[in-house]
């Protein structure tokens, strides 16, 4: 004997095409929904911006050794720098480094 599904029984399917049809997904749809653009604006600003700061931070970053062969302590190029992002009142150029040479 078969048996009969319910019509208003949600399936994955069903609801999967709900999930990728919602209005203001699409760029046709965002056009009429116009308060939904700073929104996207705004998480757009903030995933480039974190994309940014961690790409920085593997460049920048002291600890980060990207060429272990050629530069083994690269924390040494440091020792005289500036590590801070912003820092006013100190000249680190012709300030003594108080860790040890090794």
């Amino acid at each position: 004997r078969l048996q009969r599904t319910n019509p208003k029984r949600r399936t994955f399917e069903s609801v999967l095409f709900k999930l990728f049809n919602m209005q203001g997904l699409s760029l046709k749809s965002l056009k009429h929904h116009i308060a939904l653009m700073p929104l996207f604006a705004c998480v757009a600003l903030g995933a480039v911006g974190s994309i940014v700061y961690l790409a920085r931070l593997g460049i920048k970053n002291p600890e980060v050794s990207w060429a272990r062969k050629s530069k083994p302590e690269p924390w040494e190029d440091y020792r005289n720098k500036q590590y801070k992002f912003y820092s006013p009142n100190i000249d680190y150029s012709k300030l003594e480094s108080p860790a040890p040479k090794y």
